[in-house]
């Protein structure tokens, strides 16, 4: 019978260990952003370093990324799944006559806006740039690049400053892949609180941070 109850109370105090445990890591979390970086990629080489690089003299504009391109696929289809009727005019002109008032267009174009709108209004630019002779692969999550932003400690440690949701979805995930020449940009942020510190970006790519 003792034994039974030192068993269980090992079991409670393990549990009671791991209650306290998330509770610290979800207050911890909820003080923090979490990363968000859609990105866009240029046929061009725009970083002459084979690292990534944050542009402090470079800021956003109009920076289209894949996220914003993504729900203006959206519009266009979520458009013609509203259509009553298509007429194609002598002049080749298309008409399209909507069934009734498109809810789910003006949601994509009021997402789309803030996309763009939060995406340009961020500090700097940020990428990385293809120069080598192979193709360069980076894991995405949602149309973002999984991509957290760090902060030096008193004891010149680096510790996340953000947290990366996981999706649940698997639908979620795929891999963009870098051809040589090209550059894929982001933009950063550079004001998380009121002390000031050296701060870093720390980008996932297939098989290196």
């Amino acid at each position: 019978m003792r034994k039974i109850l030192d068993e269980w109370s090992v079991l409670v105090y393990r549990l009671l260990v791991l209650i306290l445990f998330l509770s610290i890591t979800t207050l911890l979390t909820a003080q923090m952003s979490n990363g968000d970086y859609p990105y866009c990629i240029i046929d061009s080489v725009k970083f002459e370093v084979n690292k990534l690089k944050v542009d402090a003299y470079n800021k956003p504009n109009n920076f289209v990324s894949s996220k914003e391109s993504g729900y203006k696929t959206s519009i266009i289809w979520s458009i013609f799944d509203n259509v009553n009727q298509i007429n194609i005019s002598d002049s080749l002109m298309l008409n399209l006559t909507l069934n009734r008032r498109n809810e789910k267009t003006e949601w994509y174009i009021s997402r789309m806006n803030e996309i763009h709108k939060e995406t340009n209004e961020r500090a700097y630019l940020a990428g990385y740039s293809n120069r080598s002779e192979d193709t360069i692969y980076f894991p995405v999550q949602d149309k973002s690049l999984v991509a957290i932003i760090e902060a030096i400690d008193a004891d010149n440690n680096w510790n996340p400053i953000q947290f990366w949701p996981i999706s649940g979805c698997g639908n979620s995930y795929l891999t963009e892949c870098l051809l040589p020449g090209e550059t894929i940009l982001f933009t950063v942020n550079n004001n998380y609180g009121d002390v000031k510190n050296k701060m870093r970006v720390r980008l996932h790519g297939n098989d290196t941070v």
